[in-house]
């Protein structure tokens, strides 16, 4: 199994730049609970990527999915996709 999070934060509360800003806060310990943000985590297995889809695509997938179901939308927001070790 592989382990990761998807981190998600309004553009409009936020001081962070890039996907790896909300990288480097959530490594840093970022209290992310005070800003419009969220954290996804979850796991796959090692094998479920396919040729036409690598396991980090469906990641990305799985972790929009999980972020859009919450309410969440592509508009104002930036995220990222962590791999975290087992």
């Amino acid at each position: 199994m592989r382990n990761f999070i998807f981190v998600i934060a309004s553009t409009d509360d936020i001081e962070f730049e890039t996907p790896m800003d909300l990288r480097e806060a959530y490594y840093n310990g970022f209290d992310f609970s005070k800003i419009n943000a969220s954290i996804f985590k979850f796991k796959l297995n090692e094998n479920c990527g396919t040729d036409l889809l690598s396991l980090n695509d469906i990641a990305t997938l799985v972790g929009r999915g999980m972020a859009f179901e919450s309410d969440w939308c592509m508009d104002d927001t930036i995220s990222i996709l962590i791999e975290e070790a087992a």
